[in-house]
């Protein structure tokens, strides 16, 4: 355009010293006398000529691409290497997830944490980056992650599928009377042998093998929690219960107490006898001063008996309106006249 426009004043200048360059109409007006007339058509079509000329150079220039334009939305290829923290809410504007987490903000403002950034720039990214906010942001989860790497290399999780199976091989030995500690590790090296995994699957680590004495005795106990949870639910939901216990010892002649239940199920109508619990009949009393003192205040008499089973029946949430009966042995201590646990 520039070169036209030069090209145009370079003419001009030369037909003012020079005037027009002669033209066929021109040359043969000048052999037949010529006219002023004729030199004004000239200068005028000249004009039109160089203006059409401006305007095309004008539109080429205009249809050329120019320098590229700053985004007015949000880019995807933004998120490149920022996928951790950066965050764009539609129609609102970008957030930094890691500020959010830890509540930073970034050169005193709202801005990134709680109100989104509405400058669709790739410069306003990379500013909230080397803020100082954001720095800090970044090393508290670095910290974070590393501890968590930390926690699951010493406590690497186990498979729900090998705990499962663990399970049901402990349920198998207590349900068959078979003593658990002893036999429940051949019995997962007999299941290795025949092809299943049970026993890799929770032996994890040389700290985690999950098959000692401890281990064994908490997982009873949650079986045992479980099914007792069942039962009561279902004794709970019945009208019509009755109570059956007897003293008892274990291994280590402790005095306990088998309580089992008999209720007519409300689902089916059948009548239906469960085990309910073993209850420790000389667990220690709550603000016993001393051993000596405990031993002289708790004995296994029909007072103590009957406030073990009254307990129990708080515990469980049973109604003592719809107990229609207790079962026990012939002993003077349940069913005395006077002061069995049948009367009281």
């Amino acid at each position: 355009m520039a070169l036209n426009l030069y090209k145009y004043f370079a003419v001009e200048a030369q037909g003012a010293e020079e005037g027009p360059p002669p033209t066929k109409r021109a040359k043969t007006r000048e052999g037949e006398g010529g006219s002023d007339e004729s030199d004004d058509e000239e200068e005028e079509q000249l004009a039109t000529q160089t203006a059409e000329s401006i305007s095309t150079d004008a539109s080429t220039t205009s249809s050329m691409p120019g320098p590229s334009r700053q985004a007015t939305t949000f880019l995807k290829r933004w998120l490149k290497g920022r996928h951790h923290w950066l965050e764009n809410v539609d129609g609102q504007g970008m957030l930094c997830k890691l500020c959010r987490k830890y509540d930073k903000h970034s050169y005193g403002h709202d801005t990134w944490n709680k109100t989104p950034c509405t400058r669709m720039r790739l410069q306003s990214i990379t500013t909230h980056e080397l803020s100082a906010a954001h720095k800090d942001s970044v090393r508290l989860e670095l910290a974070l992650s590393q501890s968590q790497s930390i926690v699951s290399t010493l406590n690497p999780p186990v498979p729900k599928k090998g705990i499962y199976q663990a399970f049901k091989c402990l349920y198998f030995l207590t349900k068959q009377r078979i003593p658990h500690t002893t036999n429940y590790e051949p019995l997962l090296d007999l299941l290795e042998s025949l092809g299943l995994t049970v026993k890799s699957d929770i032996c994890i680590a040389k700290n985690a093998t999950y098959t000692s004495d401890k281990t064994i005795q908490e997982m009873v106990n949650i079986l045992s929690e479980v099914l007792e949870t069942n039962t009561i639910n279902q004794t709970r939901e019945s009208n019509h219960i009755a109570l059956m216990f007897d003293e008892t010892t274990d291994c280590t002649v402790t005095e306990q107490l088998a309580l089992h239940g008999r209720f007519i199920d409300k689902a089916t109508g059948n009548l239906k006898s469960c085990y309910l619990k073993i209850i420790d009949v000389l667990k220690p009393e709550v603000g016993a001063a001393s051993d000596s003192e405990q031993d002289i205040c708790i004995s296994v008499n029909a007072s103590t008996i009957t406030k073990r089973v009254k307990e129990f029946i708080a515990e469980a949430d049973l109604d003592p309106t719809k107990i229609r009966g207790i079962g026990t042995d012939g002993a003077a201590t349940m069913i005395g006249c006077r002061n069995g646990v049948v009367r009281a």
